[in-house]
Formats: structure tokens, C-alpha cells, sequence
């Protein structure tokens, strides 16, 4: 495993969050206008998601520490998974619970309570799994299937790695072509959906440059990545759309194969770092912002940019202050456990 920070999957995690959180912002929640690039911003929602989970295979099996040889090894990974998600999302179920008693649909929220703790909402109807924490269900899925996946693959040759990601990727394009084929099929939500996504991350080589002796100039990769960037981000009529549609879902991993070669100097590196280390609760923290009580109050601000700079400070405000408390609450768990060795 390369122990070396990847700048550039840091760039493209920053680059989703931002796009995804300014999908929902300029959406009828807080109705902030971008200066006529809201159809352009949600335009690019479907493949931002895409990304996402793809991302999220490939980081998982390029930090991962367990090579699922040991007993045990299994158990001490889905416990490292949940402890790092499971908090933050159960803190916004509170809060949001709180929010549902001020809007007195409190009894509504208890009742899907269990479901969502459970993260199973997205099996339900939309009144379920509404919010920007869908997904967490989705991730667990995919945390659940890893280790299969991962002792699947474990020692496939490149060939091999690549013929499953093409099949998977052709699965994918398919089950979009079925959205134009029936109607009321919506596979954005789809639980399966995603975890064939994050299939793809953790089967792809990610030693191509390196079993073909590739040695590019920074300033290449940099240059490429930037170029796939704005292929996928290319938006065409339905008909058109799907060939290029397929190209997109190519160029997704080859995307993150080329940025996870991209190096910057130490000192932005570290910004970066930082920056990317808060994608998570971004994607999560929004949901309470996101609140009809929450809306509301930013609603009343008629000017739109002072309303897009409350909405991203209520969302910082959010992100530290968890960053804040989870740091003392371990502090205190670790304290704790060794008081009682």
C-alpha cells in the first residue's frame, strides 16, 4: 500500500463537496442563484456521485491496513468503518430530531427513527430517506462487501482487473439506459448502484504507471487530469448523451489513476490535506442547514450573496465544532479505557 498522501484524490474529493453542496444550496431549500450556472451545477450531481463512491473503493483499498488474513481481521474492519461514520451521522438524526419537535412533526421523525439508525431508509419512500444523508446507507453496503471483494481480486492480474471494472462499468451504463426505457425508474438512490460503483474502485489497478514504466512530468498529470475534468463535466442531448455518457464512465477511474499522481509542494499539500479532511462532514453537516426551520431563516435574507456566505458559515461553524468534539470525546474514551486496564 503507498503510504504517500495522494494530493490530487484530495483535489477531486474538495471539487464533489463543493459541487454537491452547491447543487442543494441553490436548489428551492435556499434558493441561491450562482450567476446562471445552477442547471450547470446540477447538471453535474449524477457523475459527481459516480465519483464519489468509485473514489471512495480505490481510497479504501489504498489506506486500508487489513489484508483480511487473520481471524478477526473482518470484524476489526467493519468496527473501524462504523466508528469513523457512524457518530457524526447519528449526531445530525439528533439534531434533526430536535429541529422536527420545532417543527412539530416530531412524531413522523420518531417513527422512521429506527429505520434510519439502522441506515435502511433508503428501501423505503422518498419521506424516508429525504436529506442529504441518503447515502450513508449506500457506504455501509459498501463497507460491508469490501472484504469479499477485496479476497476476490486479491492477487488478479491487471487483465483481469480490467475485464471486471469494464463489465461492472457496462453494467452501470446499462441500468442508466433503463431509465429511458421505463418510466419511474430512478436509479440514483440505488443502494446496488453505488455498491457497483465502489466495486469498480477497489478492483481497479492502481499500478498501471508503474508495471508500464510511465514516467510523466508533473505539469502532464496535472494537465491531464484537468482535460478529463472538463470532458465530464460536457453536457449533450439524451441521444448523444449516452455515448458519451459510456466514454464518461471510462474516464472516471483514469481520472484518479492520473490525479493520484499529482504532486504540489509541501505547504500546499497540507492545505489541501485539511481542507479534504472536512469533505465528509460537509456532505453529511448540510443536511441540518438544509432543515426547513434552517431554510427559513435563510430564506429572509434577500440578498443573495450575503445568503450563500451564512450558508457556508452555519456549515463551517458545524463542521468544526465536530471536529472540536469528536477529538475531546475520543481524548476521553482513550483516558477512560486505560483508567480501567
Amino acid at each position: 500500500m503507498n503510504a504517500k498522501r495522494m494530493i490530487g484524490i484530495d483535489i477531486i474529493r474538495i471539487y464533489c463537496a463543493i459541487i454537491i453542496l452547491f447543487s442543494h444550496l441553490g436548489g428551492w431549500r435556499w434558493n441561491i442563484d450562482f450567476k446562471g450556472l445552477n442547471n450547470w451545477i446540477n447538471g453535474q450531481v449524477e457523475f459527481i456521485m459516480i465519483i464519489f463512491f468509485v473514489l471512495s473503493g480505490y481510497c479504501l483499498k489504498r489506506s486500508n491496513n487489513f489484508m483480511f488474513h487473520k481471524d478477526g481481521d473482518i470484524i476489526a474492519f467493519y468496527k473501524r468503518r462504523l466508528i469513523r461514520i457512524l457518530p457524526l451521522y447519528y449526531a445530525v438524526e439528533v439534531v434533526r430530531l430536535i429541529i422536527a419537535f420545532h417543527e412539530g412533526q416530531v412524531v413522523q421523525r420518531i417513527r422512521m427513527l429506527p429505520i434510519r439508525l439502522f441506515a435502511l431508509q433508503m428501501e423505503f419512500n422518498y419521506d424516508v430517506y429525504a436529506g442529504a444523508s441518503w447515502f450513508i446507507g449506500c457506504i455501509i453496503a459498501c463497507y460491508f462487501i469490501y472484504p469479499l471483494v477485496y479476497k476476490l481480486f486479491d492477487g488478479a492480474c491487471f487483465r483481469t482487473r480490467i475485464m471486471w471494472c469494464m463489465i461492472i462499468l457496462f453494467i452501470v451504463f446499462y441500468s442508466k439506459l433503463m431509465t429511458f426505457w421505463f418510466d419511474d425508474v430512478d436509479i440514483y438512490y440505488s443502494t446496488v448502484y453505488r455498491v457497483l460503483e465502489f466495486s469498480v474502485g477497489v478492483i481497479m489497478p492502481e499500478d498501471i504507471f508503474d508495471k508500464y514504466q510511465i514516467r510523466l512530468p508533473n505539469v502532464m498529470y496535472i494537465l491531464v487530469s484537468g482535460f478529463l475534468v472538463l470532458f465530464l463535466t460536457i453536457q449533450t442531448s439524451a441521444i448523444v448523451g449516452m455515448t458519451v455518457y459510456a466514454i464518461k464512465l471510462i474516464t472516471i477511474p483514469v481520472l484518479i489513476l492520473f490525479c493520484s499522481k499529482i504532486d504540489v509542494s509541501e505547504r500546499v499539500g497540507e492545505v489541501l490535506q485539511l481542507v479534504s479532511g472536512y469533505t465528509f462532514e460537509v456532505f453529511l453537516l448540510q443536511d441540518i442547514i438544509l432543515s426547513n426551520t434552517i431554510r427559513a431563516y435563510g430564506l429572509m435574507i434577500e440578498d443573495n450573496g450575503i445568503r450563500l456566505l451564512l450558508a457556508l458559515t452555519l456549515l463551517l461553524f458545524l463542521c468544526v465544532a465536530w471536529k472540536v468534539i469528536e477529538k475531546n470525546v475520543r481524548l476521553l474514551f482513550v483516558r477512560f479505557r486505560e483508567y480501567f486496564k
